[in-house]
Parts: C-alpha cells; structure tokens; sequence
C-alpha cells in the first residue's frame, strides 16, 4: 500500500523470495549531504524522504525542489477551489498535499493535509483559518527546506573535489 518504505519493499521480497538472509542495501556514498541536525526539524524530516528513497542527498535535493513547486501551487489552487464552493475538489487537492508531505517529510502540514482531505462540509469560516494557517504552515517548511539546502555542497566545490 502507499507509501512504501525501502523497509516494507525488503520484507516483502523477502517474504516472497523466502529468503532468510537479509536483503541489504547498497550503501553508495555520492556525496555527502546537510547534517543530521538540519534534516529533522519540526517542519522537514529528511529520515522519512531516506525510507522511501534511501540516501542520495542528489535525490533527496531533487525531491525537495519537487515538493517547493507542489507548495507553491497548492495555495492558488485552494482558494480557487474555495471561490468555486468545489468540496470534492478541495478533499483531493488536501489529498495530494497530503501525498506530497509524507514522501518529502514535512510532517507539520499532514495534519492540515489531512483536514483538508478529509472535509465534511463546505464552513467558509473554518476553511479561511484552515487556509491562514497553511499558508504559515508552508512558510515554515519553505523557511527549513532552504536552510537544508543552504548546507549542500555548491556546484563548484563539487567541481573542484573531481580536480
């Protein structure tokens, strides 16, 4: 089921495959990436992107560009599903935001993902503090998603390192 972790994939082949020896997986170092400290805050969880797709800080810098554009969509598509009173449309936009929050670990917007997927009526008044506070939500994850990427390793110090 959705989301799989590199955790849940190894038992199930392990399962199936019936064998008892643990799958291991590559440990590849690219290049190292931001330090722990930077990768787990209240607003972005770097571990939980490593579950579903392991350790490439390349991969992981993609990933989060990724999520930035999907956040700067989310909000004018709300509120344009806001103006048209279009319920269904808002439980699967709150849907996909939730989708994108769990991959890319910025655990402190599931919970307004999750109140926007899981609507029950249309309350023009809950849904504008509902949106004030994705809107500040999405600051802070923008605000972490930066610092992590402040503490990459630029182009040219990789371009230097191959020297």
């Amino acid at each position: 089921s959705k989301p799989m972790t590199e955790q849940d994939l190894r038992k199930t082949l392990q399962d199936w495959l019936g064998n008892k020896d643990k799958i291991s997986s590559n440990t590849v170092s690219i290049s190292p990436g931001p330090t722990q400290e930077l990768g787990h805050t209240p607003h972005l969880n770097v571990d939980k992107i490593k579950e579903f797709l392991g350790d490439d800080p390349g991969i992981i810098k993609d990933l989060l560009v990724l999520s930035l554009s999907e956040l700067d969509e989310t909000i004018p598509i709300l509120f344009e599903l806001i103006d048209r009173k279009n319920l269904k449309g808002l439980k699967e936009a709150g849907h996909k935001l939730k989708g994108t929050c769990m991959i890319s670990g910025l655990e402190s917007l599931l919970p307004l993902s999750r109140l926007f997927e899981n609507l029950q009526d249309f309350d023009e008044k809950k849904l504008a503090e509902m949106m004030a506070d994705l809107k500040v939500a999405i600051g802070n994850s923008r605000t972490a998603i930066d610092n992590y990427f402040d503490h990459f390793p630029s182009e040219d110090d990789k371009t230097t390192s191959k020297s």
